[in-house]
């Protein structure tokens, strides 16, 4: 893309779906614009009926004029913001999309979707071998020297546990963090190497604690 090239993210409020539009524009290398969203109780609706509008994000975070070239997002409840964006712009502004967007699919000119969620074959998507991130070489690089004095006291082999939350399927409360927790130990034990844990701010307090 040209250096005077306008790209907005709109970052939604949960990091795993921000992180993925982050990614692809920071790989692009040219400037853009993070706008953060905020919703709403219409955020609740599904996507085809709210179709293209920003109603279901808060009034402050509404974007607005002069609109960008290029918008790129992730998660569901920005896709009807970003094609409120391009039908305001009159088609000029391109949108990329990071994850199924729902209804209206075909108002976007890529969607990136990972293969493991069997998205459906059309012109517009791109599958991809797992999420965008932002994690490049230089940022783990950087990552390891931070971590490095912390990490040193903990035994090898290291087992890394990231700890999500529950799903709307799947519950996740300090019974499944207890569980875990054994098996990993279990594993490290086995190993006779150690264990480093991050929890997501899905976690809870009480399952990060067990």
């Amino acid at each position: 893309m040209s250096g005077g090239a306008r790209v907005w993210v709109l970052a939604d409020d949960r990091a795993g779906h921000a992180n993925q539009a982050l990614g692809v524009a920071e790989a692009l290398g040219a400037p853009f614009e993070a706008r953060g969203l905020r919703y709403n109780r219409l955020a609740r609706l599904p996507n085809g009926l709210l179709g293209a509008t920003d109603r279901h994000v808060a009034p402050a975070a509404r974007p607005a004029p002069p609109w960008p070239e290029l918008v790129i997002a992730a998660g569901r409840r920005t896709a009807p913001a970003a094609r409120a964006i391009a039908a305001r712009s009159g088609g000029r502004t391109r949108l990329v999309q990071c994850m199924w967007p729902g209804a209206g699919a075909h108002a976007f000119d890529l969607i990136a979707v990972p293969a493991h969620d069997r998205p459906p074959a059309r012109r517009n998507v791109v599958r991809t071998l797992g999420a965008p991130h932002r994690a490049t070489p230089a940022r783990l690089a950087a990552a390891a020297e931070e971590w490095r004095a912390a990490l040193a006291r903990v035994p090898r082999p290291l087992v890394a546990l990231l700890v999500g939350g529950a799903t709307q399927r799947r519950p996740f409360g300090a019974a499944e963090a207890d569980a875990l927790a054994e098996r990993v130990g279990a594993l490290a034990a086995a190993v006779g190497g150690g264990v480093a844990m991050t929890a997501s701010r899905r976690t809870g307090r009480a399952a990060a604690a067990r």
